[in-house]
């Protein structure tokens, strides 16, 4: 289709500093975004959202349309999402908990000591090793999907279709993460960042609604 309207947005100033392109036709329909960076971390981003892009499933996310040099540094386009926002809410409904499980990749489990994300962490734990060990503890030797992971799956990057949702925005994915660990993600933002509670208290508070969610 025609490119008939571009809005523009800077980002903010800093090493992971990106502009962001919204292409849109002559009647205003969105066909697509573009990102492109010129500072190495932004450069990363970039290019990792590039590469989750063509790993996660479809109808779940943008598709890649193209990633290459531009000027000096990166481009990258991708598919807009249609669908809507909603307001965030403290617990995850059914659509979101689909989104989790359609990113989980049954066909790799392992043992919680063992899993490559809980190994990621260990190798960058530093002060909080101690915490860490303590939550491996609780987990024993059970047996934990590996899973792709969004990174920041707040309400702010997601949009529902009728009964899906779908996720943008996946410059902070990973490729072996641990399953269902994201579902506590959104909860997370809306009881810190929106409601503001104190942190013991929306701990539990999350930890009390998500289990119900999880297999």
């Amino acid at each position: 289709p025609a490119l008939s309207t571009a809005a523009v947005s800077i980002g903010i100033p800093g090493p992971a500093q990106k502009i962001t392109v919204q292409l849109m036709d002559d009647q205003g329909h969105t066909l697509g975004f573009a990102k492109y960076a010129n500072a190495p971390q932004a450069r990363d981003h970039v290019a990792n959202e590039a590469r989750m892009l063509g790993l996660i499933p479809e109808n779940v996310g943008p598709r890649l349309v193209r990633f290459v040099r531009f000027l000096q540094g990166d481009l990258l386009v991708q598919t807009p999402l249609l669908g809507r926002v909603r307001m965030p809410r403290s617990k995850p409904d059914a659509a979101q908990i689909r989104l989790i499980e359609r990113l989980v990749r049954d066909e790799e489990a392992h043992v919680a000591s063992q899993h490559p994300f809980i190994e990621g962490l260990y190798a960058r734990a530093g002060r909080r090793r101690s915490a860490l060990e303590r939550i491996v503890a609780d987990l024993e030797d059970s047996e934990w999907p590996v899973a792709l992971h969004h990174g920041d799956l707040s309400p702010w990057n997601m949009r529902w279709q009728g009964s899906n949702c779908l996720a943008f925005d996946w410059e902070h994915g990973r490729e072996a993460g641990l399953a269902y660990l994201e579902v506590a993600h959104a909860p997370i933002q809306v009881a810190g960042l929106i409601r503001k509670r104190d942190p013991l208290r929306a701990k539990h508070a999350v930890s009390e609604y998500v289990k119900y969610f999880l297999p």
